[in-house]
């Protein structure tokens, strides 16, 4: 306790440097929490883009399914109950591929298309399909005689809300399914390609059309935690049989990659960010050293030991990187809080990035998680004895006759 008291008063002897000192490792803590969690943003958003309106956290589909998408590979439409404190909510969806035509017989555009049979009210509970719409309105119910188009498709179509659209598929007995359908809407579901081909109508509609009553092809559960897709996967292939569990992990694996790869990442930003500190703050440090040298050597020759003498500067040191590291965090957290509150759109300056299915907003918001604000806080109260290491070394080695005789 009296090194620690000593060690404290010490560093405030030459107040105006230790606060000097202090801002730098302050700020550099607090802008490295915001980076850290203002990429955690970007990552989540990208995830939630690409699962939240088209893939799920976990597809639920007959087995073989998802590598060949036969069209009579159906699962009841009734979805059992299934064991999982993490399932927040579930839809179930048709899908086949049709020809999609629109115009004039003489001029009609026709175009495949990936056909979505969905629940309105599902979607709206638990996914974000709904909020998609960039033009005129969603389906309004499971029987309706509207579509909504892909805004790539509905240019390819030359088609816009209030456009009649003829349908031709294959129903799952071989015969031929066809109906005439209304434009309400179009989407845009933040991948360009997907938008290209892709169009959305009533499950019942679809169903009936194909000859599916009461059986789709995926149910989709949405979890609490995305990121504990491929556990609760496992989970439940044990518990039920005759259905296959897919995590969004599998359905895109370029997303799921960034994530293996995140923490060095961080662990890389972190080392950038404070290396100029580190340079700061053993100056700092070694200064103190200097000017204190003769004082050390008048302790150590009315009996002090050396060994006291350099954990009194690593103690300080100590001090320096636990200030620095709460008044950081407390900073960096602050800003992190702000903006997930309070995202700021970048629109205006850029526009949205599409990758691996899905995309990424231009906004600045921030996502919190114990990694990206521990590793800078953990990094700070670290670095704090590491540059008194240096100094505290030369001391342990100083010889207090040499030092009483330098000027």
């Amino acid at each position: 306790m009296t090194t620690a008291r000593m060690a404290w008063r010490n560093l405030w002897r030459s107040r105006r440097r230790t606060q000097l000192t202090m801002l730098a490792m302050v700020v550099a803590t607090s802008l490295l929490i915001f980076v850290l969690t203002m990429n955690e943003g970007l990552l989540w958003d990208l995830v939630s883009n690409a699962t939240e309106v088209i893939h799920g956290h976990l597809t639920i589909a007959a087995p073989g399914y998802i590598d060949n998408p036969a069209i009579e590979a159906t699962l009841p439409e009734t979805l059992p109950d299934l064991d999982g404190s993490l399932i927040r909510g579930s839809c179930s969806r048709v899908l086949c591929f049709a020809l999609l035509s629109c115009g004039p017989a003489q001029c009609s555009q026709t175009h495949p298309a990936e056909i979505l049979g969905v629940d309105p009210i599902e979607e709206r509970r638990v996914s974000r399909l709904a909020n998609s719409i960039s033009t005129g309105t969603f389906l309004a119910s499971t029987t309706t005689s509207d579509i909504i188009l892909g805004k790539g498709l509905a240019q390819r179509l030359e088609a816009v809300p209030g456009s009649e659209i003829v349908f031709m598929s294959q129903s799952v007995d071989g015969g031929m399914a066809a109906d005439l359908f209304r434009v309400s809407g179009i989407i845009e579901t933040g991948d360009t390609a997907r938008d290209a081909g892709l169009a959305l109508v009533g499950r019942v509609t679809l169903q009936k059309l194909l000859g599916l009553e009461g059986r789709v092809h995926k149910h989709l559960l949405f979890l609490d935690s995305p990121l504990m897709a491929k556990e609760v996967a496992q989970q439940l292939a044990v518990r039920y049989s005759g259905m296959s569990f897919h995590p969004w992990q599998e359905q895109l694996p370029q997303i799921a990659q960034i994530f293996k790869i995140w923490g060095g990442v961080q662990v890389f930003m972190t080392a950038i960010f404070y290396f100029a500190v580190v340079l700061i703050a053993l100056s700092t440090m070694f200064m103190a050293y200097r000017e204190r040298m003769r004082e050390f050597a008048i302790l150590g020759a009315i009996g002090l030991t050396k060994r006291r003498l350099a954990a009194l500067i690593i103690t300080e040191g100590v001090w320096l990187g636990a200030l620095s590291a709460v008044l950081g965090g407390i900073g960096g957290l602050g800003l992190s809080f702000y903006f997930h509150a309070n995202p700021v759109s970048l629109k205006m300056f850029l526009s949205d990035i599409s990758y691996a299915g899905a995309s990424i907003q231009p906004r600045i918001y921030c996502v919190s998680t114990t990694g990206s604000v521990l590793m800078p806080v953990l990094a700070m109260l670290l670095l704090g004895p590491i540059v008194s290491i240096f100094p505290a070394w030369k001391l342990y080695r100083q010889r207090p006759v040499e030092a009483l005789r330098e000027d």
